[in-house]
């Protein structure tokens, strides 16, 4: 069976090397708590419904961030993604995917068989979102996402 989720691709977990916990919602203050927070701003969504909705995804499996090992790791990333919307979280994401250029966040792009956006990683020390608007945006984008998934 083919997976058409959305995909939610980040840098890596500091926390656990397990694939399966790749921006999960859990726990409070890291990058998928915070990505979940937005989304049930918007729709309601308890954390169990967003890490169904999602194919969560990681560059690196490592604790550290290393933009050449992501750069090797994302290799085949975007091949294996062909035919899925996917949003990217922050530009060090974005760059080891090789998707460079000036890019705005929010904008879809494609790439091969890939549509994809990006959107300013969402760490906790982001000022771009201590603006209502753009968090306000971000969280229209994962409900736009978060509908198309439970709608297949």
């Amino acid at each position: 069976m083919t997976d058409h989720r959305p995909v939610l691709v980040g840098m890596n977990n500091p926390l656990s090397q397990d694939p399966r916990y790749a921006l999960a919602a859990f726990p409070s203050r890291v990058t998928g708590h915070r990505i979940w927070q937005m989304l049930h701003e918007h729709t309601g969504a308890g954390r169990a419904q967003y890490m169904r909705a999602f194919d969560r995804r990681n560059v690196l499996t490592a604790k550290t961030w290393d933009v050449h090992a992501a750069r090797r790791e994302s290799e085949g990333l975007l091949a294996s993604l062909a035919g899925r919307k996917v949003c990217i979280l922050g530009r060090d994401t974005l760059n080891a995917l090789r998707l460079h250029g000036t890019v705005p966040p929010l904008q879809w792009q494609n790439h091969d068989e890939v549509q994809w956006s990006y959107i300013p990683h969402p760490s906790g020390l982001n000022l771009w979102y201590n603006d209502d608007l753009n968090r306000i945006a971000v969280g229209l984008r994962l409900e736009q996402l978060y509908e198309e998934s439970i709608a297949s």
